[in-house]
């Protein structure tokens, strides 16, 4: 008796899934979403971890719903604006309306703001209370609009509360994030992998890049995007050697076919100066600059 196997559909990947919902090609979608909302660039365990959160919360990237920024260890940070904090309250099936109180002392001063959020499955509103000296911040948006951020503020606390959002950080904690993460300085470790990948890549003046006397000069999240630029540029080997044959013998059509299907983002990781870091010497450079696009292009003759 023939017996028939049931074919089940191809998995599809939570990047396609995405790619398809914003109608984009997927290798359009992963190179804009990671040139536009991940600051500092990010690794692909990064770029999936920032794409469950996008799929968890049904945030878009696009729209500046969402972004985020590598943070040290390897992991990244998301970070939600205004507009898809109040996405994700109102699409909230259980959400049911918010009330919003303004504290104000003697001088009619605004001193703090009460958020009560409300939902269908509970008798009582959730309340939180945000403090103005305690979230004001000596920057450009809390000077110009301190009630409105304080609101902000109040609001996204207690949407936290109220359902349980977690992973994610509004703007203003992301800016304290950074400014904490960024006055890290490099350590140890760090300057061990540096030292390491430059040495096998046979280049070096990567603090002049940082403008800075040594490597020892450079912050945390320097240091990180340093050796994720170090260990793209490793994984782009073979290209890198095509192109250095293809210049050395004057082949520059081998040059510049081989130039031209990287990507920008990996033709954007080779592009420094050799005295800072950079692969190519600065010959070599000159000649990736002023000659492979026409090469490539059909614009003039090969040698």
């Amino acid at each position: 008796m023939n017996q028939q196997v049931a074919q089940l559909p191809a998995r599809q990947s939570l990047t396609e899934k995405l790619a398809s919902k914003f109608d984009i090609d997927r290798n359009q979608f992963v190179k804009t979403v990671k040139a536009t909302c991940i600051k500092d660039g990010c690794t692909d365990e990064q770029f999936a971890q920032f794409l469950m959160v996008c799929n968890e919360y049904d945030l878009n990237p696009f729209t500046k719903e969402i972004y985020a920024f590598p943070t040290r260890g390897g992991g990244i940070q998301p970070i939600v604006s205004i507009d898809g904090w109040l996405k994700m309250i109102n699409s909230h099936p259980q959400f049911d309306g918010m009330e919003m109180i303004d504290h104000k002392d003697d001088q009619g001063k605004l001193t703090a703001v009460t958020v009560k959020m409300f939902r269908k499955d509970r008798n009582h509103p959730t309340s939180c209370t945000e403090y103005m000296e305690e979230c004001q911040r000596n920057t450009d948006t809390w000077r110009k609009w301190p009630a409105r951020m304080l609101r902000h503020k109040a609001t996204i606390q207690a949407a936290r509360y109220a359902f349980g959002f977690s992973g994610i950080a509004d703007p203003d904690e992301g800016e304290r994030i950074k400014e904490v993460e960024g006055s890290r300085m490099i350590n140890d470790s760090q300057i061990s992998t540096i030292e390491q990948l430059s040495g096998r890549l046979n280049v070096s003046g990567i603090e002049k890049y940082y403008q800075v006397d040594s490597l020892a000069g450079l912050t945390f999240l320097q240091a990180e995007q340093e050796i994720k630029r170090l260990n793209d540029t490793l994984a782009l080997t073979d290209a890198i050697h095509a192109i250095k044959q293809g210049i050395e013998v004057e082949d520059l059509f081998l040059a510049a076919e081989t130039y031209f299907e990287l990507t920008d983002a990996e033709r954007e990781t080779l592009y420094r100066a050799h005295t800072k870091g950079g692969v190519f010497t600065t010959q070599e450079n000159k000649v990736i600059k002023e000659q492979l696009r026409a090469v490539y292009y059909g614009d003039i003759e090969n040698g």
